[in-house]
């Protein structure tokens, strides 16, 4: 079923349906006693959809399945009147996700954050915020697509994701599941990928044919494993080990260096960790 859904961005005529989007946000932990709907009218829940479309920081997707909206996510900045639960700043536009009961629990939720991610980033964005109940479900869901809980209290978590940060691990899940559709999807026509050796393939095409697709037929089991991650500006630092079924690239501590423009890795660059070159990466 999931195959047969889009995402895409709402029409102008559809945004009423983000009432019954913002209601099926709301943690119902007891479904034999559901909150009333009348919830969405207290201003601060209300403030979510509340002549969305109008401010310039508005965006949303929606999962479209034969023509019906199942599932959305969208974002605005909350910050006057009424804040959002989980405002950051006036730049830092705020997450919120549903789906129908009927449609969770099959990889859609993901879809839709993933394609969201990338909208921003494009739109050029640095970051984006939610606020989830703790015993939210999508807890998982968000610390999955790269979200970090940088403050809570009693209830809830304040979430916050780097958008660059968020689509450089995409790019390395990619490379630990060997899915070369993925990476074709995130790097950039004229991207550049840079071997420890300092061996240099550039172009999207290339790097598929002539890097990606042996190193996968080689070496079927292989992944990257981040211990530490650095985020300055458009590049992404991540430092860490390989794990590999081939002794040869198993345990090799590395230093991985991305570029991030507009939603895309442009360059992969990784090098040796050692201290010359942490010296040269400022880590």
């Amino acid at each position: 079923m999931e195959s047969n859904i889009i995402i895409r961005e709402i029409k102008p005529e559809e945004i009423y349906k983000l009432e019954d989007m913002l209601y099926e946000t709301i943690y119902q932990p007891d479904e034999n006693n559901l909150i009333p709907r009348e919830v969405l009218q207290i201003p601060e829940v209300n403030a979510y959809i509340k002549n969305f479309g109008k401010q310039k920081d508005d965006y949303c997707l929606v999962a479209d399945a034969a023509g019906e909206i199942i599932g959305a996510v969208w974002v605005r900045i909350l910050s006057h009147p009424v804040k959002g639960y989980g405002y950051i700043d006036e730049e830092t536009p705020e997450f919120a996700i549903s789906l129908f009961k009927a449609y969770r629990n099959q990889g859609l939720g993901t879809r839709l954050m993933n394609a969201m991610i990338l909208y921003l980033q494009e739109k050029g964005y640095r970051q984006t915020s939610l606020n989830v109940k703790k015993e939210n479900y999508a807890v998982k869901l968000y610390l999955k697509v790269g979200f970090e809980i940088i403050s809570e209290d009693e209830e809830d978590y304040l979430m916050l994701l780097d958008l660059r940060k968020s689509i450089a691990l995409r790019f390395n899940d990619c490379i630990n599941k060997a899915d070369l559709q993925g990476l074709s999807v995130l790097m950039t026509d004229n991207h550049t990928f840079i071997d420890m050796a300092k061996n240099r393939t550039e172009g999207k095409i290339n790097n598929i044919n002539k890097t990606w697709k042996p190193f996968f037929d080689l070496f079927p089991v292989y992944r990257n494993i981040f211990q530490k991650i650095i985020t300055r500006g458009s590049t992404v630092i991540m430092q860490g080990y390989s794990v590999c079924s081939d002794e040869c690239l198993n345990n090799v501590c590395a230093i991985w260096v991305a570029e991030v423009i507009k939603g895309k890795v442009s360059l992969w660059h990784i090098y040796s960790d050692n201290e010359e070159n942490r010296k040269i990466l400022g880590i």
